[in-house]
């Protein structure tokens, strides 16, 4: 017997075309499922409820509107599990543990991709070795090459500042780079 014969005499109340327009809208009800309602392998309660939309649509359904049965139960069936699975949507907090004997929430395992970790530990040693080379310098040495990268001031600011020439200033700064250049030779 053809769905449209089934839909005809279930129309008109007969029980065992009922279950057997149920027997063959089957394979449409589980498609619908996993396809608009994200239901993976078999639920009963999904498949239930789809047999109460197939058996509310024959309520429905209008034979002389000239609409074919299939077309209208498979609308019906799409949108209710669209409207179904868009209202049963977990929500997932960032702030969840993992596992429930962990501590580790979600958010820890995200990954910063704007912080550079091995980055900023090789910047934070380069850090450290500058600051003992610096502090290996002259007093006058460390505090031109201060003024001078530090404080942006130039070669003949600092010669006002201190009251010495311009070309001492420029002499005692390069000898100062000579010596941070060997010793951070081995560093850079």
């Amino acid at each position: 017997m053809s769905v449209q014969e089934l839909v005809e005499k279930a129309l008109i109340g007969e029980h065992v075309s009922v279950e057997s327009l149920i027997g063959h809208l089957r394979p449409l009800i589980l498609s619908s499922m996993k396809r608009y309602g994200g239901i993976g392998g078999f639920d009963e309660d999904a498949y239930s409820e789809g047999v109460l939309i197939v058996l509310e649509s024959l309520k429905e359904f209008d034979k002389d509107k000239g609409v074919h049965y299939l077309g209208f139960i498979k609308v019906k069936l799409k949108h209710y599990f669209l409207n179904r699975s868009r209202k049963n949507k977990n929500i997932y907090s960032l702030d969840a543990p993992v596992d429930k004997d962990e501590e580790l929430t979600y958010l820890d395992t995200i990954v910063d991709k704007l912080v550079d970790i091995p980055g900023y530990c090789v910047n934070k040693e380069e850090v450290i070795h500058i600051k003992e080379a610096i502090n290996a310098l002259t007093k006058t040495q460390r505090e031109i090459i201060e003024d001078y990268y530090f404080n942006d001031m130039t070669l003949n600011d600092i010669g006002i500042k201190r009251n010495i020439h311009l070309v001492s200033v420029a002499k005692i700064k390069a000898s100062a780079l000579k010596k941070l250049r060997k010793k951070l030779k081995y560093i850079c």
